[in-house]
């Protein structure tokens, strides 16, 4: 029999209110072991009080307890077995006493152990579910950088709700593929901005008041957020997905190429976008040719939609703006003031 005791450090992050700044899924392990041993692959909310955890076999659980990862009463957790799914994993569901509460950290510890006897000790931060998920779009972003203007990729909330465990998923970079938001309230037709770098002094996530943050685009009519980090965080070949929640459905999707390809220079990009595509979230397919060229983008000139067109999620919904129109936290310069700079410049 082989005990094992992890700290599973799944999400963790500066950008979802923990330490660090890898934000992909990961298991830390503190100790070592067989590799025999259980496998956790991954834990998550699936309502306001139940927390489903995967493993890579069947098990059985030991023990568990269910608390606020800075301290308070324990909450009363059951088990419900699931049993094997689609993708060969082994769910385990924990039926909650109580209902959790949004922009609460929780913590979910506990034992299992497998038909050998070996066994698995985990401690794992989970996210509290959010059943008010408001209805967003990406509508402008900037893939280039000029000091103190950096990357970002704005939202349009389209419906009132609460941002809690929305993510942002950015399948271009594989250290640093997913930003995963703070409880934060919004309503129909704010704008949220996610900066890719951290330049200036006074920058702050504005989950309480928008006009919190410093920042060249930090504006008071929309809630800035901002990752800590400092180098090239947004690729020009790019795959990102706007998702509910970890494992949710996905609300929005946009494909950009600074250059023609054939195809995805990467598993990750390639599967990033055949799930936009199976899902609904951009078309008419999945490789390269249906993005959005970046071809002539600038720190000044950004990809944008045209305010108040149907989104057809397609590449004919995005445009970039004329020079020096950029608008984080504002509505999009109109498309005809893009064709009329063009026109001008041909001259």
């Amino acid at each position: 029999m082989i005990a094992k005791r992890i700290w599973a450090a799944i999400g963790i992050c500066v950008v979802a209110s923990f330490t660090g700044c890898r934000v992909e899924e990961e298991l830390a392990a503190f100790s070592g072991g067989d590799v025999s041993v259980p496998t956790m692959v991954s834990v998550r909310a699936v309502s306001e009080t139940e927390v489903e955890a995967r493993f890579g076999d069947e098990v059985r659980l030991v023990d568990a307890r269910f608390s606020p990862a800075n301290g308070g009463e324990v909450i009363p957790v059951n088990v419900a077995p699931v049993g094997r799914g689609d993708d060969g994993l082994w769910a385990v569901r924990f039926p909650l006493g109580r209902q959790t509460q949004l922009g609460v950290p929780y913590l979910l510890e506990g034992t299992v152990e497998d038909s050998r006897g070996n066994t698995l000790s985990f401690a794992v931060p989970v996210t509290a579910f959010n059943g008010r998920v408001p209805r967003l779009i990406m509508n402008e972003a900037r893939f280039a950088y000029a000091s103190p203007r950096v990357e970002f990729i704005e939202l349009l909330a389209l419906t009132s709700g609460n941002l809690a465990g929305v993510r942002l998923e950015n399948a271009g970079n594989e250290d640093l593929p997913a930003y995963e938001f703070p409880a934060t309230e919004v309503a129909a037709g704010d704008f949220i901005v996610l900066h890719y770098r951290t330049v200036e002094e006074g920058i702050v996530d504005e989950t309480e008041k928008a006009d919190a943050s410093a920042g060249a685009d930090a504006l008071p009519t929309a809630r800035d957020f901002w990752i800590r980090c400092e180098r090239a965080p947004l690729p020009k070949t790019n795959v990102l997905l706007l998702v509910e929640r970890a494992g949710g459905a996905i609300l929005d999707a946009l494909f950009v190429r600074d250059k023609e390809l054939a195809a995805w220079p990467t598993e990750a990009l390639t599967q990033a976008a055949s799930r936009a595509v199976a899902e609904g979230a951009w078309g008419p397919d999945g490789s390269p040719s249906s993005s959005v060229s970046l071809e002539g983008a600038s720190p000044t000139r950004t990809l944008g939609r045209e305010p108040g067109a149907v989104d057809t999620n397609e590449a004919a919904d995005w445009a970039l703006c004329p020079t020096k129109k950029h608008s984080p936290g504002s509505p999009n310069a109109a498309r005809e003031a893009a064709r009329s700079a063009a026109r001008e410049a041909a001259r």
